[in-house]
């Protein structure tokens, strides 16, 4: 790969990194990435870029790294795909999804994989045998999702502007609630658990708006902080407002771009 063409995919990552489009960490605060031609890791301390594979795949661009067996979940859409770290090869699990998957999480402790589909559902997938464990309905378009620290809660944001909390070991719904109106991009939770963070934008198909994100209390379900974000408008006429915590817990990160202090909110 020329040097130009590794500068370019460097800036795509880091680009990716910043907007907060994916949350994929790799061995630490490393970024990982499906770009042009490959999947690359992008180190935003060194500002540099790591290769792992030069073959144009044509996945989708989620991706989770699974510490426990060393390996990597992709989707096309349709179908999970496993990346063996250590062999350089791919396995493609079919699960016989008839819609498409629209984001995938891998659990802390590395035994499932929860795919959002786009009809009303999210299945559990074990990553010991990769067969679908448990489908559970009535979710809605699930656009993002995230485990809580400890793994017992899964939340996930739909299309409709819910939260759903999902007890993980029942893998049932134990709350719904409207956060936003319009799409959820993002969730994630502080490092303690206590409080969930939810962002919102617009959504040219669905005709809603709300660019903002919010903060949740998870003990009560409250609303304890909302942030209003600037319009940008992407090439595919949506606001893609990613918001997460910092590992620290210390910083609220949004995009467009902000990274302030908890206190500064006065949480």
């Amino acid at each position: 790969m020329l040097n130009i063409e590794k500068e370019y995919i460097k800036e795509q990552g880091k680009s990716m990194y910043e907007k907060r489009t994916s949350a994929n960490t790799y061995k630490g605060e490393n970024f990982l990435f499906i770009g042009d031609d490959g999947l690359f890791v992008y180190s935003p301390q060194k500002d540099s870029l790591k290769i792992i594979s030069n073959k144009d795949y044509d996945f989708s661009s989620i991706v989770e790294y699974n510490k426990y067996n060393n390996t990597l979940v992709l989707t096309d859409y349709y179908k999970l795909y496993i990346y063996d770290l250590n062999t350089k090869k791919i396995r493609k699990i079919d699960l016989n999804l008839i819609d498409q998957i629209i984001d995938l999480c891998l659990s802390p402790d590395g035994k499932h994989i929860v795919l959002g589909r786009n009809y009303n559902s999210i299945v559990f997938v074990d990553t010991k045998n990769y067969k679908v464990e448990k489908t559970l309905w009535d979710m809605g378009t699930t656009y993002t999702m995230k485990y809580s620290p400890d793994g017992k809660i899964l939340a996930c944001g739909s299309a409709d502007g819910y939260i759903y909390i999902i007890d993980a070991n029942k893998k049932s719904i134990i709350k719904k609630f409207k956060a936003h109106n319009s799409v959820i991009y993002s969730v994630d939770f502080s490092a303690d658990g206590t409080r969930l963070l939810t962002s919102s934008g617009e959504s040219t198909e669905l005709q809603t708006i709300d660019n903002t994100v919010k903060v949740w209390d998870m003990r009560t379900y409250k609303e304890i902080l909302r942030i209003n974000l600037e319009r940008v408008t992407d090439k595919n006429d949506m606001i893609s407002n990613g918001a997460s915590f910092t590992q620290d817990g210390k910083f609220i990160l949004t995009y467009p771009v902000i990274e302030k202090p908890i206190e500064d909110f006065g949480l």
